[in-house]
């Protein structure tokens, strides 16, 4: 099976990492990945890693015409049985693409929020490939029920649409092993200092300034003994925003700001706590990569977040910094005078992922997706024949890795199963899908 995947950019970001993840993991399947943009954050480790990788470099208007024929010349010559596509931008043009190329297209939904934290351009696009939703794409797929949930009102109800949960290398993310050092003498932070840590891009989305305003309330009640790491693209002292807030909460000497970097995998499991404070998620990489380390974590009540951490976490109020701090505070008692409670935790956040969210889950989940929605083209010029024997000749690995189950009930908010996931090993069926009973 040949999978040509299109995304608008590889830059350190949520949906460029599960990318990453799905084409390097092992699969029978024959990958290509194409981005809109120029060489980024992901595109080295795509390259080491020996995937068949293009750039189509496209930097304004004025490269537009070049790129999509760049575009059409990889897809024709590659030949894929299905393109992937990732996000709006590149959903709209591989929709417009593989209905010229007669190529199936299955778009990629990694996001729950329309309002002002997205770009104009992203809300304007969200908003036209609703309204394409019935005719360009074979299918949708959604990291998230509250993804799938939120775009079902502006028409992408109108494509069959699946949930497939993200996956996470619980190998690379893991606690520390006895005897391996943290990095808290790298940071220049006694022993027993407290460590929270929040890993995320400086965007509106993720309300920093929610996080610091209850890190300023914690710290008058805990005016010693813990600090903050902040890691992020933008999250540095170039970045005088963040600064300016920094200085004006009195937090300099709590915080401290690492930019961007490759070994998130080392901070995890290096800190304490982490925390996720975001106004809009979907289903946040960060948490996942913390508790497969180990790592408690308070988190935000938006998108799959309360259904992510269950009982392992705290799950508060979005853009409320007194109950955040709150939580804080409780997980900092918690770790200090309880260590049987902390450990039982830590053990818990590390086991539901390891149990429901690997990689290997989220490879199935989406090559059984693919699957379907090649079974069910109505493109005459597919080989049906030949693509039902390759899904039903692989039946037995499908049924092998069951997909990601999120039990109900974790989160305050939510109190169903999300559409596409499915307990007991048990199939069920994707909505609108004609090959469903």
């Amino acid at each position: 099976m040949k999978v040509l995947h299109l995304i608008g950019s590889l830059e350190n970001g949520g949906a460029e990492a599960v990318l990453v993840r799905l084409v390097t993991a092992p699969s029978d399947v024959q990958h290509r990945v194409v981005s809109i943009g120029p060489a980024e954050w992901y595109s080295e480790e795509l390259a080491a890693a020996g995937v068949d990788l293009h750039h189509l470099d496209l930097r304004g208007p004025a490269s537009f015409p070049a790129a999509v024929r760049r575009l059409k010349r990889l897809i024709d010559a590659f030949e894929p049985d299905l393109i992937q596509s990732w996000m709006y931008r590149a959903n709209m043009l591989a929709g417009v693409l593989g209905m010229i190329a007669r190529v199936p297209v299955v778009w990629g939904i990694h996001c729950t929020n329309f309002g002002r934290p997205l770009r104009l351009r992203s809300r304007t696009l969200a908003r036209l490939s609703g309204l394409a939703a019935g005719w360009l794409p074979s299918r949708v797929i959604s990291c998230s029920a509250l993804a799938q949930e939120a775009h079902d009102p502006i028409g992408y109800r109108r494509a069959p649409s699946t949930v497939v949960a993200n996956g996470y290398d619980i190998g690379r993310f893991r606690p520390l092993e006895p005897g391996e050092q943290d990095l808290r003498a790298d940071w220049q932070l006694p022993a027993d200092t407290f460590v929270i840590a929040a890993v995320a891009r400086w965007h509106p989305e993720k309300d920093h300034a929610n996080l610091l305003n209850a890190l300023a309330l914690l710290r008058d009640q805990l005016p010693s003994g813990w600090a903050c790491i902040l890691v992020g693209p933008d999250i540095d002292a170039s970045n005088p925003v963040l600064t300016r807030l920094i200085r004006k909460l009195g937090l300099e000497d709590r915080i401290i700001c690492l930019g961007a970097r490759r070994d998130v995998d080392r901070i995890m499991r290096s800190v304490d706590l982490h925390v996720l404070s975001s106004a809009s998620e979907a289903f946040p990489n960060v948490v996942a990569e913390a508790m497969a380390s180990g790592t408690p974590c308070v988190v935000t009540d938006t998108g799959d977040c309360g259904l992510l951490v269950g009982a392992s976490g705290w799950v508060v109020p979005p853009r409320s910094p007194q109950p955040l701090a709150a939580a804080i505070l409780d997980a900092y008692h918690t770790g200090k005078s309880d260590t049987a409670a902390w450990d039982e935790r830590r053990k818990m956040a590390r086991a539901r992922i390891a149990e429901s969210f690997t990689i290997a889950r989220m490879s199935v989940g989406y090559e059984e997706a693919w699957r379907e929605t090649l079974i069910t083209s109505n493109l005459p010029a597919r080989e049906r024949e030949g693509i039902k024997g390759w899904a039903f000749a692989s039946r037995d690995r499908y049924e092998a890795h069951p997909r990601p189950i999120m039990t109900a009930g974790s989160s305050p908010r939510r109190t169903k199963e999300p559409s596409g996931s499915h307990a007991g090993g048990e199939k069920s069926a994707s909505r609108n899908d004609p090959a469903s009973p």
